[in-house]
């Protein structure tokens, strides 16, 4: 099938392979503009753009999509389909009206839950046992249309959002493919969404990840495991910032929360930090880094710092 396609990360590259792989023609690879990216500040091509590179298909980056130069040169395209996987912009209607068959986007949630910008971390962090892949025909709304086609798969208790975007991006490409060969042949079925069940996922910033040891630490854990690899969850440790990548949760009987303080260090080993959190849970944080400093497995953190029970972090 003749087909545009809309993405900008590397949750897009699975897609755009599995297209290639099933003979699919990709016309053209649209992306969000180039950034500057890192210490440096440097332009760094988008993971879509070096990706179509790579294999000659042609790349464009508009900054705004309602321009007349955008409108000509996807009309001259004449695609077939548009597919979308995470773009990063509502595609505007007259877009989704151009291909025969519209435009299918590969959503990283169970529609209608997580609509937005960010709903793998969030599943994660509200705690959620399972997600998916949804693949939609897009409507003028925020993830809105109809559901053609989804697939579950369980959230692990120590899964992080990296892990988890991963399998939903190569998940999300199968049924993407499935989805090209059923359309034509009528045996896709759209389900309108019950907007009752709908909840949303937006943009993550790098404050979000802050830890607000106030909260139990089932919570503090989600959030932790949700937020890695990006933005990171971070406390104050002595004035610094103190990121933390890893931790675990304590089965055992809880301390009294009166006799400690959110945040306070109780216990120092090697196979962990014993953190207190809210209403009397503890927390043992595993992977931790300083600035400037690598990422380390407790054990060797302690060795490095001069930590000590009783300090408080926040």
């Amino acid at each position: 099938m003749r087909l545009a396609f809309f993405g900008t990360p590397e949750f897009a590259i699975p897609s755009l392979a599995k297209l290639s792989e099933a003979g699919h023609r990709i016309l053209m690879v649209v992306s969000q503009p180039d950034k500057p990216r890192g210490r440096g500040l440097k332009v760094i091509a988008t993971s879509t753009k070096a990706w179509a590179l790579a294999h000659d298909i042609p790349v464009f980056q508009p900054p705004k999509l309602n321009t007349d130069e955008v409108k000509q040169r996807l009309a001259a395209l004449k695609p077939e389909v548009i597919a979308v996987a995470a773009y990063g912009k509502i595609l505007p209607t007259w877009i989704l009206d151009l291909p025969r068959y519209g435009a299918l986007n590969v959503h990283a949630s169970l529609l209608p839950k997580y609509r937005g910008a960010a709903p793998i971390p969030w599943a994660i962090i509200r705690g959620e046992g399972s997600s998916g892949v949804t693949i939609m025909q897009i409507d003028p709304g925020m993830d809105t249309g109809d559901i053609l086609l989804q697939k579950a798969v369980a959230i692990g208790p120590y899964m992080t959002g990296g892990e988890l975007h991963d399998q939903l991006a190569v998940l999300g490409a199968d049924l993407l493919i499935q989805a090209l060969e059923e359309l034509p042949q009528g045996k896709l079925h759209p389900i309108k969404q019950d907007k009752a069940l709908a909840t949303m996922a937006p943009m993550l910033h790098r404050d979000d990840g802050k830890i607000s040891w106030k909260n139990v630490a089932g919570d503090i854990h989600n959030l932790v495991r949700g937020l890695c690899p990006w933005p990171g969850s971070c406390t104050y440790w002595q004035g610094q910032p103190l990121h933390i990548w890893k931790t675990d949760l304590i089965s055992v009987r809880a301390h009294e929360p009166a006799a400690t303080s959110g945040g306070q260090i109780l216990e120092i080993g090697a196979g962990g930090i014993v953190v207190a959190c809210g209403q009397g849970t503890l927390l043992r944080l595993l992977e931790l880094q300083l600035p400037s400093r690598k990422r380390l497995p407790v054990h060797e953190f302690i060795n490095g710092v001069k930590l000590q029970e009783g300090d408080m972090l926040g």
